[in-house]
């Protein structure tokens, strides 16, 4: 990354963390793995009632990240728009005995507060798409609800 990104980066890293802030920088997340862990604690921590303190299975986590995949940015768009202001996934538990859930992904009703969680982090660090993909690192700016 050139000296110019870099110094960009972390003065929009320092605005957006300063004084009393609700974004949180995470330096401890540096690759797509942490990412979607970070994700899933989140998830899991906003959807508790939900999963009736039974966590999510590497299997459910699996089946979330396929539908959370969009072919294009447009697409995500407008699923993460969600009806009525809501994101929500619905997947099967692993133990069919407690059949199929819904959880909430994001809830555009409540960004301002209640479970929203503001988070920034950078030089996340991809695995490659195949073999002679180059590791691809960029900044973030993450928002969960």
């Amino acid at each position: 990354m050139q000296q110019q990104e870099l110094q960009m980066e972390d003065k929009l890293i320092q605005q957006l963390t300063r004084d009393e802030s609700q974004w949180t920088l995470r330096e401890d997340i540096k690759t797509e793995d942490d990412l979607w862990d970070n994700f899933f604690t989140i998830l899991q921590n906003n959807n508790r009632a939900v999963l009736n303190g039974v966590p999510l299975t590497d299997n459910e986590k699996a089946s979330i990240k396929a539908q959370i995949h969009h072919s294009t940015f447009f697409k995500a768009a407008q699923d993460f728009t969600g009806a009525n202001g809501q994101y929500r996934i619905t997947i099967q538990r692993d133990d069919t005995t407690v059949g199929t859930i819904n959880l909430m992904v994001i809830d555009h009703t409540n960004i301002a507060g209640g479970t929203s969680v503001y988070e920034v982090v950078h030089q996340i660090q991809w695995s490659p798409v195949n073999k002679i993909d180059n590791l691809n690192r960029d900044f973030f700016v993450l928002c969960h609800d």
